[in-house]
């Protein structure tokens, strides 16, 4: 009976949350407008779509993931969405998910009584690349991401690129633009822009030495000391690297609201290649790393993930 009042309080405060949510930071782009701008999304990308666009409410998972200060286009059903930043009328996301559905059908085959998904031949890299640009060209990339690499889903039969984006050379940890194209014909899948770190001091006051004695301390309380005496040697620091990172919220997210941004060294561990990954107490792969503020040394959030 306890555990269900905790569970009805929980709901009843995301509740009051996405209420005040809806007030505080509310879109004040009109739907016609939201329509009209993804209507010229795609006409720009040359995407055709059957239906009249129109507007829908965002579910609990959408408010999280793209606040309150967006509206949700749609042609048909979900699997074809825009989304919309209401504060600069830019299309932040795109998906059409029936392109890579009709895709798999038309290439799945019965062979032996089974259905196969068999491809045709894909795309080179080359032309890829020049596919993808040519829509990054038409939606207008910022000047300050760089295309830091391009990569082929053999499963999904999907080319997709991703940009980074740099302050004096210094990388955002969050902010980041992916464009995907199928890789039979070059059809647009989907594009996503996350842009949302603000310009600060790249300059460090902590050094990469002490930025990494701090998280080796951190990282260490985090086992119980029984633990950590059996299993320190079986552990690394992967990398050290300054980043601009931003404060990790939810409710600030949920609201559309500004964090703020600073440069954090982002000290990642990983397991000793020639350990066993399966063993109790291993990290899994590349998901374990503490964030330093370069400034003054506080330990801004860690996460650590190990094989249970």
């Amino acid at each position: 009976m306890t555990s269900k009042r905790y569970i009805y309080v929980a709901l009843a405060v995301c509740l009051l949350i996405i209420a005040f949510a809806t007030q505080i930071n509310k879109c004040k782009l009109s739907d016609n407008d939201a329509i009209n701008i993804a209507k010229l999304f795609y006409n720009n990308m040359s995407i055709g779509y059957a239906s009249e666009p129109f507007v829908k409410s965002k579910n609990i998972t959408e408010l999280f993931e793209f606040g309150t200060n967006s509206k949700i286009v749609v042609v048909g059903d979900s699997d074809n969405k825009i989304i919309i930043n209401c504060s600069n009328n830019n299309v932040e996301y795109f998906i059409n998910t029936n392109i890579l559905h009709l895709a798999q059908t038309k290439y799945t085959f019965l062979i032996n009584n089974k259905l196969v998904l068999k491809w045709p031949s894909f795309l080179s890299e080359q032309n890829a690349i020049e596919i993808i640009m040519s829509y990054a060209k038409r939606i207008g990339l910022p000047q300050d991401f760089e295309c830091s690499k391009i990569n082929l889903d053999k499963y999904k039969g999907m080319w997709t690129a991703r940009w980074k984006r740099k302050f004096n050379g210094i990388e955002f940890e969050d902010d980041y633009i992916i464009l995907s194209i199928m890789a039979t014909d070059g059809e647009l899948y989907g594009y996503t822009k996350w842009e949302k770190g603000e310009q600060c001091s790249t300059e460090p006051k902590v050094s990469k030495a002490e930025a990494i004695g701090f998280a080796n301390k951190k990282f260490a309380e985090y086992f119980s000391k029984d633990t950590w005496d059996k299993n320190k040697d079986k552990f690394e620091v992967k990398s050290a690297e300054l980043k601009i990172v931003q404060d990790k919220s939810n409710l600030k997210r949920i609201l559309s609201l500004p964090n703020k941004s600073r440069l954090a060294w982002v000290v990642v561990f990983d397991t000793k290649k020639e350990m066993d990954r399966e063993t109790i107490g291993i990290l899994k792969e590349d998901l374990s790393f503490i964030r330093i503020d370069a400034a003054t040394k506080e330990i801004l959030s860690s996460e650590i993930n190990v094989v249970l």
